[in-house]
């Protein structure tokens, strides 16, 4: 029979993970450097959902992810003021990309709010039938609508 190696032996299902306090140190120094939340969990052999139970489980390490993800913005914000550069200029699109991905809940995504008239909701009508049905006053209208036109 063949000698089973460390790679054979499966680690057994839901075995806990092991929460070190240290670990507090190390989150923060992560987002000071600008990482991810998934970064960090990367760099401690953890997933996200890992972090997220070890933070439920221990107040002082849910700070400590708090302060990283707020360190982790400030490097962000940071790269806006002194430039993500690219042969020397500031890449502005990069940059834009980056903070609206990395950040959704900061004002860095771009919104556009519709409204109706008067901010109200907007109207929508549902045309149902064949268009050669209706009226030839009625058909103009609706080709000049949709050439962006008035009838």
């Amino acid at each position: 029979m063949a000698k089973s190696t460390p790679a054979d032996e499966k680690r057994p299902v839901g075995r806990p993970s092991e929460y070190d306090p240290a670990f507090c140190e190390q989150v923060i120094a992560f987002g000071k450097e600008g990482y991810s939340k998934a970064e960090m969990a990367a760099g401690l052999g953890a997933t996200r959902q890992t972090l997220d139970n070890w933070a439920r489980a221990n107040p002082d390490f849910l700070d400590a992810v708090q302060t990283a993800l707020e360190f982790s913005l400030a490097w962000w914000e940071g790269k806006s003021r002194t430039g993500i550069e690219k042969g020397g200029a500031f890449n502005a699109g990069l940059w834009s990309k980056a903070m609206s991905g990395r950040f959704p809940a900061e004002p860095y995504r771009e919104r556009q709010e519709l409204t109706g008239p008067n901010g109200g909701p907007i109207e929508t009508h549902a045309l149902t039938g064949k268009v050669a049905a209706l009226p030839k006053e009625k058909r103009e209208a609706i080709r000049a609508a949709l050439k962006g036109g008035a009838a």
